[in-house]
């Protein structure tokens, strides 16, 4: 059986009650810049490699805000991207590690669940 899409993930988003906020904090706190902004019509495009990363304003009362994180950030030195994040204030959690593999999980100014991994 062939695919029914394209073998790709084009983009991932994150909703936010405060568009502005989420925005400035992912490019002060995060360092990631600007690629299109329309706070009016509710989304900010980060510049990313690979797949996209959008936030967006939510347009619904009901809310879900999931409890894991729904995609990883890749760090090439993670012991720093942890330091640096718990030195500019961020809920960041202890390392976990499986194998090879190590990460932990951080929260946004809206307590979205993110991860790194390296």
């Amino acid at each position: 059986m062939g695919l029914l899409f394209e073998n790709n993930i084009c983009c991932t988003f994150i909703h936010f009650d405060n568009l502005e906020k989420a925005s400035n904090w992912y490019e002060k706190t995060l360092g990631f810049s600007v690629r299109k902004k329309d706070l009016p019509k509710g989304f900010v495009e980060l510049h990313m490699e690979g797949v996209n990363l959008t936030l967006l304003t939510w347009r619904s009362t009901e809310k879900v805000r999931p409890k894991h994180p729904v995609f990883t950030f890749y760090s090439l030195d993670i012991e720093a991207s942890h330091r640096k994040l718990k030195d500019k204030g961020v809920k960041v959690y202890d390392f976990s590690n499986a194998g090879s593999v190590s990460g932990f999980l951080f929260e946004d100014l809206e307590g979205n669940i993110l991860m790194v991994c390296s």
